[in-house]
């Protein structure tokens, strides 16, 4: 922490002077000294791309004296009627008042079928009218209190731990800033002094290698694309509890995947397997459904104690990603390296013991979180590359032609943060 980048660009700066390039000198600092609003006005447009994916309704519909008006979701009091059209989600609890109309509850209960709700039904926060006709519902609880906020509390916890990606890229830069200033300071100052006639030029040289030997951007970077993966995945209704969850994801060798209890397979569980047994891993199937099952693609074992399931565990190729969604499969999800669970928030227990919990009914949520950690990581790694690609090239080019000019390699250093900071948020796009 000592060597911070303006320290080491005021003694690259008296570095420049020293070497007799004033102009330059004084035209670098310049660049510098504008490129702090520059970089936060990029920064700035990352991280409302994030609060952009992760934003929660804020405003409703509330029906007073017969008559329409938008209010925010937390001055609703409760007795206080909000309007649910066809497509809304529920956000705050409420008994029906006035209306008929099909549910999906998945979210709360885990159940794909729509229900039918008419005057008297309890609704609760995240269920959609799937239905053609708009609810009036009378809320019994408050905007915070609902399962909005619950969401939220289990999201913001994620950030909280550094994922292996994020730790890795701090582990290089904690060692890159160190070397890069020793060799600067070496060439700047040791050199000339053991021979100036013919290591003058390098006091130059020894003051890029300061520029460039600030902290990797691609630090901050990747921590940002971390973000930008769990604001992903709440947008499609996938919430990370751990950052290690989504990023360990991609360390699996082996998924597990424990079918609904009871229920025959359909074509949308048939295509996700396929596209699990695409991604380069094992793919293990626990059947539990009336039908046992084969096929040769996969390895199937039909109806299995939950002792039966853990000795199978053990015998599999680790790192293992167990999918789930009862309290039955909570032993399974502790057990596993990574533990989705697929039941939304019907089970407190099963969302305590999880590090994924899938709240949306669609199945292919399953894939997508697959292809988010993967997504996450591939950006996170390219930044990386590119910007130790950039620092050795800058470093070839100032050892091979020493006059190269000071501002043009601080320029270079703006617009490379700019754009890996820019890119580690294009997984939102």
């Amino acid at each position: 922490k000592f060597l911070s980048e303006s320290l080491l660009i005021f003694i690259a700066m008296v570095f420049g002077v020293i070497s007799g390039a004033y102009i330059e000198t004084c035209i670098a600092l310049g660049i510098y000294e504008l490129s702090t609003p520059f970089l936060n006005k990029v920064l700035e447009h990352s991280l409302h791309k994030i609060d952009t994916a992760v934003e929660m309704p804020e405003t409703g519909i509330r029906i007073k004296d017969e008559e329409e008006e938008e209010v925010s979701l937390y001055d609703v009091e409760i007795g206080d009627i909000l309007l649910v059209r066809p497509g809304d989600t529920v956000s705050i609890p409420g008994i029906v008042e006035k209306g008929i109309s099909e549910m999906s509850t998945y979210t709360n209960t885990s159940t794909y079928t729509p229900v039918v709700v008419k005057k008297g039904s309890l609704l609760h926060s995240g269920d959609v009218n799937v239905g053609e006709m708009p609810l009036y519902v009378k809320v019994n609880e408050t905007y915070k209190s609902s399962n909005y906020m619950n969401l939220m509390n289990i999201a913001s916890v994620a950030p909280v731990y550094e994922s292996k990606t994020e730790k890795y890229t701090k582990i290089l830069a904690k060692f890159y800033t160190p070397v890069m200033v020793v060799l600067g300071l070496f060439l700047g100052i040791a050199l000339p002094i053991i021979n100036f006639e013919d290591y003058s030029s390098f006091i130059h040289v020894g003051a890029i290698l300061l520029i460039i030997s600030g902290a990797l951007s691609s630090d901050q970077a990747t921590s940002l694309g971390m973000l930008a993966g769990f604001a992903k995945a709440f947008q499609n209704g996938i919430v990370v509890e751990s950052s290690l969850g989504l990023d360990s994801v991609n360390a699996a060798q082996t998924i597990v995947y424990d079918r609904f209890d009871g229920v025959e397979v359909t074509n949308e569980e048939l295509n996700l397997f396929k596209k699990l047994s695409h991604m380069g891993r094992t793919l293990v199937i626990y059947n539990d459904g009336p039908v046992a099952l084969e096929d040769d693609q996969y390895q199937i074992y039909n109806n299995l104690t939950n002792e039966e399931k853990m000795q199978k565990m053990d015998e599999m190729v680790s790192p293992v990603v167990y999918i789930g969604d009862t309290f039955k499969d909570i032993e399974l999800l502790q057990k596993s390296y990574v533990g989705i669970s697929r039941g939304g928030l019907a089970d407190p227990k099963v969302v305590e013991n999880s590090d994924i919990v899938l709240i949306d009914a669609n199945l292919n949520r399953v894939y997508e979180t697959f292809v988010i950690a993967r997504k996450m990581r591939t950006i996170a790694i390219a930044n990386n590359i590119l910007t130790v690609s950039m620092k050795v090239i800058m470093l070839i080019v100032a050892l091979s032609w020493h006059l190269v000019p000071l501002w043009l390699i601080v320029l270079i250093e703006i617009l490379l943060k700019a754009f890996v900071i820019r890119n580690s948020t294009c997984i939102l796009e």
